[in-house]
Parts: C-alpha cells; sequence; structure tokens
C-alpha cells in the first residue's frame, strides 16, 4: 500500500489492512483455474443466485466489493492526500497516473 498509494498501514485494526488481506486472498483462491465449476463450464455465470450450487456468485460478489474498494478507495484517499499535502506525491506509483487524469480533465473542461 505504502509503495503503489503512499499509505502506511499501521496495525491489524487499520480498514484497508482487512480489504487487502481479502482482496489478495479471494484473488489468490479464484485465479486458481477449476477452483469452481463455472471456469469449466461458463454458462453456470448466468444462474440465479438462488440456484442450488449457485454459491460461487455470492462469493463472487463479495469478493468483487472487497476487490473494487481496495482499487478505488485507496485511490480516493491518495486522490485526497495530494490536495492537502504535496509530499505525497512521490511517494507513489500512482502519481503519474493522477497527473495524467488530471491534466485530461483539465483540458476536458476548457473544451466543453
Amino acid at each position: 500500500m505504502k509503495s503503489v498509494y503512499g499509505m502506511e498501514i499501521k496495525d491489524d485494526n487499520d480498514p484497508f489492512y482487512e480489504i487487502a488481506e481479502v482482496s489478495m486472498l479471494s484473488l489468490s483462491i479464484a485465479g486458481i483455474f477449476g477452483t469452481f465449476y463455472v471456469d469449466f463450464i461458463p454458462f453456470l455465470k448466468h444462474l440465479p443466485r438462488w440456484f442450488p450450487g449457485a454459491g460461487f456468485l455470492k462469493l463472487a460478489e463479495v469478493w468483487g466489493r472487497y476487490v473494487r474498494a481496495l482499487r478505488d478507495d485507496s485511490f480516493i484517499m491518495l486522490k485526497r492526500k495530494m490536495v492537502r499535502d504535496d509530499r505525497v506525491k512521490y511517494s507513489s506509483f500512482s502519481y503519474p497516473f493522477y497527473r495524467s487524469q488530471t491534466r485530461l480533465l483539465g483540458a476536458l473542461a476548457k473544451i466543453c
């Protein structure tokens, strides 16, 4: 988290610690081909959630929330820190992306 978002996690009670832990665990489990039947039978992803054996859909929904939170919430926090303090800018790999995104939004604002 520090190298990418410039965010220091101080202890296990940090909310980003739980988000990162669950995200990495879910990606390591779901990333192994064959863990779920849907890997072999792709049309299973279209089953309703209540259907017997479709528990993987519920897992995917919950795990997806954690993965998106890791990506989005961390980046939002980084952007807020950058607005408040310039020292954060150079302590993360995300700064160049933030800078290019800011330039693009600025250019779009001039056009519109």
